[in-house]
């Protein structure tokens, strides 16, 4: 059943929940950001890479 506070709940609701809406794709792009670089660089310190010469990898010989 509908109420007379139901609008204006929504309207509560809409103004809680935009700041966090139109900030997200800031913090997305701000977490990639960070986050890729520090990934790959873990990565790499698994792996034997030289890093003047990325794609001769050593042989398994």
């Amino acid at each position: 059943m509908l109420t007379a506070n139901q609008p204006a709940g929504r309207a509560a609701l809409a103004r809680k929940v935009l700041p966090y809406a139109l900030l997200s794709p800031a913090v997305l792009v701000t977490l990639a950001i960070v986050f890729f670089p520090m990934i790959q660089a873990a990565w790499m310190s698994l792996h034997d890479y030289v890093l003047w010469k990325p794609k001769d990898f050593p042989s398994s010989g």
